[in-house]
């Protein structure tokens, strides 16, 4: 009698157990049902580049920091123009040297001829004296210009072997860039811009991106080159995180005459004496 009032105690709890355990279960299988069924999250745009955006706060305080940069340099630039030209205004107003006049050689029947020929004498002298210093004065002036030329030459070199070095660490193909280079040059670029693209550290990617992008390129081109620049910094540049090519649209035509010695392209021989 004992083993089967064991039996039956057994078989209670066995049956308490099923009970207290049917609603977890029943729960589980619900759920592999709801996976199984599709309702789980669909991971397969996990791998998408993320999307940059900001908050309204944060656009308008980025557009402030690019645009006091841009301000800046600009008044940079004004400022040495405006100094180089009170300096010219300042040279103008000063007493010009004139060249002593020479007389005619005095005539040996005149009276006072030997005088006037000592006049004629250091009046040569004082003209000799006057070309040779105003030769000099002209050759240091040439010399001037020619070393500022040479300045100018190697910063723009320096930049562009920069902007060369980059298109490579970007993955860019040279000869690309070359043809995007000439591409940009006959669409009207302002060489403000250009500057902006062969100093900036997406520069490249940046020039490859509005060549291949022609509604975006002309709406960059009819900007001033202060609102281009924020437009490239907040707009364009982020789309350029984290990859090496720029866009799948098709490549620029090519019928346009893209050879050069670097990947810069036309891109470095666009009116410096406006930057």
């Amino acid at each position: 009698m004992m083993d089967n009032v064991g039996k039956e105690t057994e078989n209670e709890v066995a049956t308490q157990e099923e009970a207290v355990n049917t609603p977890s279960d029943s729960l589980d299988n619900g759920t592999e049902k709801e996976v199984s069924s599709g309702t789980a999250p669909d991971n397969s745009s996990d791998n998408a580049p993320e999307k940059v955006t900001y908050t309204p706060e944060q656009q308008k305080h980025i557009n402030a920091l690019i645009a006091a940069k841009v301000e800046e340099r600009n008044q940079e630039r004004e400022a040495r123009r405006l100094a180089e030209q009170e300096a010219e205004k300042l040279r103008s107003q000063l007493p010009q040297a004139q060249r002593p006049v020479v007389p005619d050689f005095p005539d040996s029947l005149d009276p006072n001829f030997d005088a006037k020929v000592e006049e004629w004498k250091k009046a040569q002298a004082e003209a000799a004296k006057y070309d040779a210093e105003a030769a000099q004065t002209d050759a240091r002036k040439a010399e001037e210009k020619k070393q500022r030329q040479n300045e100018q030459l190697q910063n723009i070199e320096k930049v562009i072997s920069t902007y060369d070095k980059r298109a490579k660490n970007l993955g860019i193909d040279p000869s690309e860039l070359t043809v995007a280079g000439e591409v940009m040059k006959q669409a009207g670029v302002n060489p403000q811009l250009v500057w902006h693209l062969l100093n900036d550290e997406k520069g490249p990617a940046l020039t490859m991106h509005l060549v291949k992008n022609p509604i975006v390129r002309e709406e960059v081109l009819s900007m001033d080159p202060v609102s281009a620049g924020i437009y490239l910094e907040t707009k364009v540049k982020p789309k350029l995180a984290g990859s090496n090519t720029t866009t799948n649209a098709p490549d620029p035509a090519e019928s346009l005459n893209g050879a050069g010695t670097s990947a810069s392209g036309g891109l470095d021989d666009i009116g410096w004496e406006a930057v």
